[in-house]
Formats: C-alpha cells, structure tokens, sequence
C-alpha cells in the first residue's frame, strides 16, 4: 500500500477516490455488456457552501481561507484512480457516469482519462434535456433548473501505481 493519502479540498471542487472491484475484469479484457463499473467511489470530499450554489471559494474577495477546507485521507491502494476536479465535473456527471468513463479508460494514461471526463463534462452541459446532478441538487434545494450546468471544467486524475 502507500499508506494514508491526505487532501484538502475547499469549495465546490472536489477529491474523489476509484479502486478497481475485486471481482472486475482487468481492462485489457472486453467490458461486458450491462456489467457494473469496474471501479467503485472509496472516498469523496464534501462539498462546503455557504447556501446552495455558493460554495467556499479563495480569492481576495473572499472571506474564506485554506484553513476552511475540509481535511480528509485515505489509504491508497495500488491502481486507485485520485480524481481532483471542479464543480464543472461533479454537476455534470453522475457518480455512475464517472465510474463508467473511469473503468473504459482505466487502462490509457491518467491524461487521457481526465481529458474524456472533462470532454464529456463539457460536452453534456450544454444539454437542457439532461437530467444533471446540478438539476437534481437545485431541485432539492427548491430551484427550477433545467439540463447541464455550463461551468469551466478542470480535471486532474492520478493513477498510484506500485513500486517497480
């Protein structure tokens, strides 16, 4: 292992951690249609919001710091997938959606893989037809929103790999 893994995350931006399901395929083989997502959600930071849709941000206008954020840690495992990603992300795609785009590009470089989720974040923003996670939070929260959010996207993956 690599021992305990610590993040920081302030705001709406976000650390996720994917580790490969035992029972999986190994991603040279074919996927299986109507399999599960070879990879599962281990961790995830908690969105910090003052109110809905106004997250903890740093900036000089802010009254927000570093010291705000939400500590978390982890136990890395080799082949776990560390997504560090902003909101343009996580409203966009779904948990499910990110496990799929995660476990299909497990086995190109981690820059591939961040560049297909923000692509396909980017790319489903701009559909009013779909029911987004932004959709569903906003409603929850009383708001009539329809289809993706249009934000900037960053994405960041890293692939912890064993020594060789």
């Amino acid at each position: 292992g690599f021992g305990r893994v610590s993040t920081l995350n302030v705001g709406d931006s976000g650390v996720w951690v994917l580790r490969r399901r035992e029972d999986a395929a190994e991603p040279a083989e074919s996927p299986v249609a109507d399999a599960p997502p070879a990879f599962s959600l281990v961790h995830r930071s908690q969105v910090q919001q003052h109110a809905f849709n106004t997250p903890f941000q740093l900036g000089t206008q802010s009254r927000d710091s570093a010291a705000d954020g939400e500590l978390g840690s982890f136990a890395g495992v080799a082949g776990d997938m560390v997504l560090l990603a902003s909101d343009g992300l996580f409203d966009n795609l779904s948990e499910l959606d990110i496990r799929i785009l995660v476990s299909e590009f497990s086995a190109t470089p981690a820059q591939k893989i961040a560049e297909t989720l923000a692509w396909v974040a980017q790319k489903v923003s701009f559909d009013e037809n779909r029911r987004s996670p932004f959709e569903v939070e906003a409603k929850r929260h009383g708001f009539n929103f329809k289809g993706g959010k249009v934000d900037d996207t960053t994405v960041l993956v890293l692939k912890l790999v064993a020594d060789r």
